[in-house]
């Protein structure tokens, strides 16, 4: 399930302008091959291509470590791999026979990956990933890739993974953030995270000053039901 092909991107609407286009964060518009950026008009992806609790991730330490609390095999044959499969099923975007287990389940699905993609090829960059570098990871791809496009037109797409939950997965509550920005507000985990999404930005608008581009780029905000 995805977005149905027959719908026209923004990123392949940009491509008829010869723009470069990237995407980074969550995408959740389907995650099999047809459905990634990379067959939706983007040149570039670098994120979850689904919501943050529907799988398990891990916290490195902010010295580089795994956290103590990290099993690798916690999630395999419990019912947190079902996510919210029986509210899908109830709801009809599923068939309920999809979310019942069969044996040991498939122990790549129970993982958030990384993905990236570059002109449509895939890979995985970490799976499990780690929440606590994620948003360094989100920024960099994001001032590099608008750094590489500086000479040409371009579109950035910026889907931020924060502050969505993550829940049951996560080990340290429903929000996270780097080591820069834990225990920098006074909202806690949610504040933090939320601090950290405000940085990606700043890291983006002073990417684009920096190159002389701030008059010339058009930056669009929207959200859904976040805050």
């Amino acid at each position: 399930v995805g977005l149905p092909l027959n719908e026209t991107t923004v990123a392949e609407q940009m491509k008829l302008a010869n723009y470069s286009t990237a995407a980074v964060g969550k995408w959740h518009l389907g995650n099999r091959r047809v459905y990634l950026p990379g067959n939706r008009g983007f040149d570039y992806y670098l994120g979850i291509p689904y919501s943050d609790d529907m799988g398990r991730g891990y916290h490195s330490s902010c010295s580089g470590q795994k956290d103590d609390d990290y099993d690798e095999t916690s999630a395999i044959g419990n019912d947190q791999y079902k996510w919210n499969c029986d509210h899908y099923a109830e709801s009809g975007y599923v068939k309920s026979q999809e979310c019942e287990t069969t044996g040991d389940p498939d122990p790549a699905g129970q993982y958030l990956p990384l993905v990236y993609q570059e002109h449509n090829r895939t890979r995985v960059i970490e799976q499990p990933l780690d929440f606590t570098t994620l948003a360094k990871k989100y920024e960099a791809f994001a001032t590099e890739f608008i750094e590489r496009s500086k000479d040409g037109p371009f579109f950035l797409y910026v889907p931020f993974s924060h502050v969505h939950v993550t829940r049951p997965y996560n080990p340290h509550g429903n929000q996270y953030a780097g080591c820069a920005w834990q225990n920098t507000t006074t909202r806690g985990p949610f504040g933090d995270a939320l601090a950290e999404a405000d940085g990606i930005v700043g890291a983006i608008s002073t990417k684009l000053k920096d190159l002389n581009l701030e008059e010339n780029t058009l930056i669009l905000f929207a959200s859904d039901n976040g805050p």
